[in-house]
């Protein structure tokens, strides 16, 4: 990580709050948390990620200038990939993932609302994304599914 002053992470952190993707489809299905530190810190321990972004609110605000605790962009895909095959199991068509695309955009915060959704685009086509309080995009996937055996 390349070192910066609090004024420089504060003013990206501000310059990137103003981009905001919005969905392109209704979702089909939604899913929402409110993270708190238990759940970033045990995410971190399973994957052994110390970084403080994830475990030190005031290392957050005062050198990254972040406004809380980050929440892990692995996590976000977990519980993407979690709620879909959720969903995939609901319809008892026996379709299993077969691939994932994904991206994180935007960063999402500890002790906020976090939204986990996705919509069938077309035959074994879904869309997923994470849906920050506001509505906004943070993470972005697509996912492509086979029949199961």
């Amino acid at each position: 990580m390349r070192a910066r002053s609090k004024e420089e992470a504060a003013a990206e952190t501000a310059k990137a709050a103003g981009k905001s993707l919005r969905p392109q489809h209704a979702p089909d299905w939604s899913h929402t948390i409110v993270p708190d530190p238990k759940l970033l810190f045990r995410f971190s321990a399973l994957t052994f990620n110390a970084h403080a972004i994830h475990l030190d609110p005031e290392y957050c605000r005062e050198v990254e200038g972040h406004r809380d605790l980050l929440f892990h962009g692995p996590l976000s895909f977990v519980f993407m990939i979690t709620v879909l095959q959720q969903e995939l199991g609901k319809r008892g068509g026996g379709e299993v993932v077969k691939t994932v695309e994904y991206r994180n955009l935007a960063p999402l915060y500890c002790h906020e609302e976090v939204t986990f959704c996705g919509t069938r685009v077309g035959e074994g086509k879904y869309e997923i994304w994470t849906q920050t309080p506001d509505g906004g995009i943070a993470v972005k996937g697509t996912v492509i599914t086979e029949p199961g055996t």
